[in-house]
């Protein structure tokens, strides 16, 4: 498996903020099929063959219209980092994706997308002074807020040292 160096995590993490900046972004949870259509590309849901979940040609993003709404956002997500982040080629998501640099930079992407450090240490900080009670752990909590699976805020929180 390939690692992302430190510099090229910070590049990529500096592109997903600029996105939500250049586009006002300031709710949760973030759109990123809304931010597909601003950066003119086109966002579609259909049957996908095989194991894949979305791909991204270099106009249109198409996401399989079987998965779930959080997989949906995150799988969007993650076509767009292709996009943004200048990927050459198709670029396919699959279950069994392989763990090319590529990948894992769009992996890298959409969790910086989908939860920004800041709003993401703003979510631990409510989490901890327990402004909120109805949630059993702070993944879930995160989880909620963000509209990410369980397992994209248990990796994002790790990613930012908050666990």
């Amino acid at each position: 498996m390939t690692t992302l160096s430190d510099v090229r995590m910070a590049e990529i993490e500096q592109k997903a903020g600029s996105m939500l900046t250049e586009n006002q972004v300031e709710r949760l949870p973030v759109r990123p099929d809304w931010l597909a259509e601003r950066a003119g590309i086109k966002v579609s849901q259909k049957p996908l063959e095989g194991i894949k979940q979305g791909d991204y040609d270099g106009n249109v993003i198409s996401i399989d219209v079987n998965l779930g709404p959080r997989q949906k956002r995150y799988v969007t997500a993650h076509e767009l980092g292709h996009a943004v982040l200048e990927h050459k080629g198709r670029n396919a998501c699959d279950t069994a994706a392989s763990q090319t640099t590529e990948e894992r930079e769009a992996d890298w992407f959409a969790k910086a997308l989908l939860l920004p450090r800041g709003s993401l240490g703003d979510a631990v900080e409510r989490y901890r002074g327990k402004q909120v009670t109805a949630f059993q752990n702070l993944v879930e909590f995160v989880s909620s807020i963000f509209e990410v699976e369980e397992r994209i805020a248990y990796e994002r929180l790790k990613e930012c040292g908050h666990l």
